[in-house]
């Protein structure tokens, strides 16, 4: 499982191999309104804005209930440590059988590999940022065939204190991407600034009729 953004669109149209590689995920949800406007434009389907931010206490809650096992890769030395704690505080029954950073040489992802193929989680969550984390999920999959690989971005460093959430008026009325660059403008200018205009490109082109 993984999520689109404008950007996710605009990296799949310029990189083949992403593109494809998306393709070839189960599931992936409209993460921003410019999916959510591409689609509509291009597709003429509506579909909601889904994010993980929103959504994930009830998400733990109800992995917990079922009695599911997670392991949570991703972000910095000790942040998924920090997020498996706050998630402990929200579903206190859950079972988090690992927390390993998201920063892997080849040596060290093999042996994360060998671990969560020992663990045997049902879910996998990944906050590494696109493409890396599906790219792992893809190759991780071959060896744990029965378990569910969930991308999920920057979500750790939210949980964990390490980003702000947008207010959830923001999030309802479309422009948590503002917030976003308001709050880490270094990080995040290209992507918004840039990749909203090319979105807005590549949907104007798809709807330019073809010549005979």
């Amino acid at each position: 499982m993984t999520y689109l953004t404008a950007w996710t669109l605009v990296k799949s149209q310029q990189n083949a191999e992403f593109r494809q590689l998306l393709a070839s995920l189960d599931v992936c949800y409209a993460d921003g309104m410019g999916v959510v406007l591409a689609l509509l434009f291009t597709k003429f389907r509506r579909i909601r804005k889904v994010t993980a931010n929103s959504f994930y206490p009830s998400l733990f809650e109800e992995i917990s209930h079922r009695g599911l096992k997670v392991a949570l890769v991703g972000g910095q030395k000790g942040v998924s440590q920090t997020v498996a704690s706050r998630i402990e505080a929200l579903a206190p029954s859950i079972d988090i059988c690992l927390c390993r950073t998201g920063y892997l040489s080849d040596d060290e992802e093999q042996h994360l590999v060998d671990e969560l193929t020992q663990a045997n989680p049902h879910i996998v969550f990944l906050s590494m940022g696109q493409p890396l984390q599906e790219q792992c999920a893809h190759r991780w999959r071959q060896a744990l065939p029965h378990t569910v690989f969930y991308c999920v971005g920057g979500l750790f460093d939210l949980i964990a204190g390490r980003a702000t959430f947008a207010p959830a008026w923001i999030r309802q009325i479309g422009l948590e991407w503002l917030w976003r660059l308001v709050h880490s403008p270094k990080q995040l200018w290209r992507r918004y600034l840039t990749g909203l205009p090319l979105l807005a490109i590549y949907i104007l082109h798809n709807l330019a009729p073809t010549q005979a």
